[in-house]
């Protein structure tokens, strides 16, 4: 089966996936069910001046539902908005609420970076220290903003609501048959909102069907079974590819050794040029040193020793007038810190000065 054949057939499971597990969502606890439902929503309420706006995102998009003022909160009024504004709504959507601003306490807080990892219990017990209102009587959530290590220090945003509020706010949701999941402060992206920033408190949030209920144990038999079906059929075809491919790649291994081996070959060999070329390149021309040498000296000089090395040029022989060399030798641009390394000797036998110089190269010699 080619690559081809094999996509085609992970689009036909996945079809079926989809569709097995629209037919097996109404086994799912509740609070697995929005993963495979089709129909889960989210109803945003946002909250202006006790003016609440009902907006409900669907797969199908997002609208608005209405506007209504909660603070006309008498029972006729209630039960029109209930049966005009959330009629539409379905069953298990996600209900957030978004405060305004004005009813929050917000501050910038530092705590020590160690609490990071309790800071529920932390701050349930710094709350009277950080904020003018006692533990009892408000409602909190946090985000992390800043963390210093070379400080020690933790810096968070803290958002505080009273409870008053709060009570007030969930007894005219409740008449209206909707219990909150989460209250969030207003933000401009909804996005960056995180857990933490939930000012409803653990308490007053609906509760979770445990995951271990005998239903999401049947639910997890039949997904079991279901997912071990899906996986066993590409398992099976991709061992028959892995085999396939092996096969091939012992066709090609012979030759594609022989090549790789020439080519390391060639490539060692190139190195070798390109290292003798370099060294040739780098090294100073020593048949235009030896010329530039004996042009400069006089000709009652002999030269019975030259060496030439990287750093410059030794010279040993007889003069007549050996103490003139020095002077000689640095007029050239290519040469620098003439020296003698040895004292001046005269050959009683020929009557000439004997000598030893050491020459350090200063230009460019080619």
């Amino acid at each position: 089966m080619d690559l081809k054949q094999q996509q085609q057939g992970m689009d036909a499971l996945k079809k079926f996936w989809d569709w097995w597990s629209s037919e097996l969502s109404h086994l799912a606890p509740s609070g697995l069910s929005h993963y495979f439902s089709k129909n889960a929503g989210t109803l945003s309420i946002f909250l202006e001046d006790n003016v609440a706006r009902f907006q409900l995102k669907t797969e199908k998009g997002q609208h608005l539902l209405g506007v209504a003022d909660l603070a006309l909160g008498d029972d006729k009024t209630l039960s029109e908005l209930k049966n005009n504004l959330l009629v539409d709504i379905p069953d298990g959507v996600s209900i957030n609420v978004y405060l305004p601003s004005e009813q929050l306490l917000v501050s910038e807080q530092c705590l020590p970076l160690v609490t990071e990892g309790n800071l529920d219990n932390v701050l349930k017990f710094e709350i009277d220290r950080l904020t003018p209102f006692h533990t009892e009587q408000v409602s909190y959530g946090y985000q992390v903003k800043e963390r210093h290590p070379e400080n020690d220090k933790l810096k968070l945003e803290l958002c505080v609501l009273q409870k008053t509020y709060l009570d007030q706010l969930l007894f005219q949701l409740k008449r209206l048959g909707l219990v909150p999941d989460a209250i969030w402060p207003t933000l401009n992206d909804e996005n960056s909102l995180t857990p933490t920033q939930n000012l409803l408190p653990v308490e007053q949030r609906p509760a979770v069907e445990s995951i271990w209920s005998h239903k999401a144990r049947q639910f997890g038999v039949v997904t079991l079974i279901l997912f071990l079906a899906v996986l066993i059929y590409p398992a099976y075809q991709l061992d028959l590819n892995i085999s396939h491919l092996e096969q091939r790649v012992a066709d090609i291994r012979e030759p594609a050794m022989v090549v790789g081996s020439k080519q390391s070959l060639l490539a060692s060999r190139l190195a070798a040029q390109d290292t003798l070329v370099q060294r040739k390149n780098q090294s100073p021309g020593k048949l235009n040193i030896i010329h530039k040498v004996t042009g400069l000296l006089p000709d009652n000089t002999w030269v019975s020793r030259l060496k030439i090395d990287d750093q410059g040029v030794s010279l040993q022989g007889e003069s007549r007038k050996a103490s003139d060399l020095i002077e000689l030798l640095e007029k050239s641009e290519q040469f620098k810190n003439v020296v003698f390394v040895s004292p001046i000797t005269r050959n009683s036998s020929t009557n000439m000065e004997r000598y030893e110089i050491r020459v350090e190269l200063g230009g460019d010699v080619k």
